[in-house]
């Protein structure tokens, strides 16, 4: 869990994270590596005042899942998840509920590997005696001078929380590149 805050990693070739339940941001915060980033979790998410940034500038940033499935602790509306890299892959679960996810690969490709499920569906929520739904969040989507891959097993869903609401949005910029879109969309 993360809190406010910015942080800087500095002075190493490679920075190794393992994650053994789920990595949450819960604040508003950031974190800069000034090496190749890798980080194993079974899920990635925030809560609804979370607002997170990993910064790999200059070097690649790799999100793999564990092999455990993961399980999101809480079934609050979600905040935002960003990640910056010269060369990005998100190979794990991302689960932000109505949220925003951004990825943004500088000087390669963005890759939604195969293992991959982003989640980032409207919910169901109940008031007293009401139950309301939340609309889909927005995935993000920049490669700057690479292409966009989302590869064959990759899931991504932006449904509205029923069909009263309506369904996220996906946002793609392979701006010298191409978009290869393979996968299940939702």
């Amino acid at each position: 869990v993360t809190g406010d805050g910015k942080f800087t990693v500095d002075g190493f070739n490679k920075v190794n994270f393992v994650v053994n339940k789920q990595f949450m941001a819960e604040g508003v915060g950031s974190l800069a590596v000034n090496a190749d980033l890798e980080m194993k979790t079974p899920v990635m998410t925030a809560l609804s005042r979370g607002d997170y940034q990993f910064d790999a500038s200059g070097h690649s940033a790799v999100f793999n899942g564990t092999g455990v499935e993961g399980v999101v602790s809480h079934k609050d509306l979600t905040g935002r998840l960003a990640i910056t890299a010269d060369q990005v892959t998100v190979n794990t679960r991302v689960d932000l509920a109505s949220g925003v996810f951004d990825i943004t690969a500088l000087t390669a490709d963005a890759v939604i590997g195969d293992q991959a499920v982003v989640d980032l569906s409207g919910r169901a929520f109940a008031f007293a005696d009401i139950t309301k739904y939340t609309p889909g969040g927005n995935l993000n989507v920049r490669s700057n001078n690479g292409s966009i891959r989302f590869q064959q097993g990759s899931s991504i869903n932006l449904n509205g929380g029923d069909n009263s609401q309506q369904g996220g949005s996906l946002h793609l910029q392979a701006i010298n590149g191409n978009a290869y879109l393979q996968g299940d969309y939702q």
